[in-house]
């Protein structure tokens, strides 16, 4: 565990970045916080992310995201944050789509993040639904 709320703080700021950025609808500024070499298991490189953010975020009307149970571990020269993030939103009105985008949803994340540009970033993230 990080010792210090300041640095805690720098290390976790792509996390709270991100989601803000996606409640916004602002799928550029997620690549802000990603590096060069992202990857997930489902998105080769951090354009894919912008992308698929671009893609999720059209579809409501609003979303909120709520970061919670937020750790991070010191590797040395990464860190490893795990965390879960509560979605909630209003799915846009789409005939013949009611009820396909949810509501609610809740994911348990675990990221890897590297000291990049001067900052924080995440470099690979892996979810699964949370239980």
């Amino acid at each position: 565990m990080l010792a210090g709320c300041g640095k805690r703080d720098e290390v976790t700021r792509p996390i709270t970045e991100i989601a803000a950025a996606v409640e916004k609808k602002d799928a550029g500024a997620v690549a802000d916080w990603l590096a060069r070499d992202y990857h997930d298991p489902e998105h080769e490189n951090a354009q894919a992310v912008v992308l698929h953010v671009s893609q999720i975020a059209s579809a409501y009307e609003h979303l909120e995201i709520d970061i919670s149970r937020l750790t991070v571990d010191d590797l040395g020269s990464s860190r490893r944050a795990r965390f879960r993030a509560e979605l909630s939103g209003a799915p846009k009105s789409v005939p013949g789509l009611e009820g396909f985008l949810p509501r609610r949803s809740a994911w348990d994340f675990e990221a890897s993040l590297v000291y990049e540009g001067g900052r924080w970033r995440i470099a690979t993230a892996s979810w699964k639904p949370a239980e």
